[in-house]
Formats: C-alpha cells, structure tokens, sequence
C-alpha cells in the first residue's frame, strides 16, 4: 500500500458519474459518493487537510509541470495551477 490514492483512483472511487454536471466550458463536475479529505498545499507551501466537496475534470492541451517535492511524493498540474 502507497499511502495515497492518485486521481485516477479518487475519480473512480469517489466520482458519481450518473450526476455528473457539464460547465459552459466543457469541463464536469461529479458530486461525490462518500466524504473525501485531502492534504492540500497554500500559496507559501505549508500542507493542510481540505475537505474535497466535488471533482472536476476536464480536457486540457496545454503543458504539464512536474514537481517533486521533499519527501519525494511528485505532483502533476497545468501551469496555472503549480
């Protein structure tokens, strides 16, 4: 066991797909099936756990940055979002 689940994993296993909402952009919205908490990072890079209220997902063409933080863990994210 990894300790953690990627987001192809919480999308399978918390996305509810039969109630998903579609934005004026194209990108979904998925309420979720059972609570989900998350270690999220803020803008000065200190680590707190955030409740997760829905997914989003959406298709995106554009590059994605690679970052690999101190104890090792990698993170992928659209540039805006880095």
């Amino acid at each position: 066991d990894k300790g953690y689940l990627d987001i192809t994993e919480i999308y399978h296993k918390f996305a509810d797909l039969k109630n998903k909402e579609t934005d004026e952009s194209g990108g979904e919205w998925y309420p979720l099936t059972s609570p989900l908490s998350v270690l999220s990072f803020d803008e000065r890079g200190n680590s707190q756990i955030k409740i997760v209220e829905k997914i989003y997902r959406e298709k995106v063409k554009t590059s994605i940055k690679h970052l690999i933080l101190q104890d090792g863990h990698e993170i992928k994210c659209t540039i805006p979002h880095h």
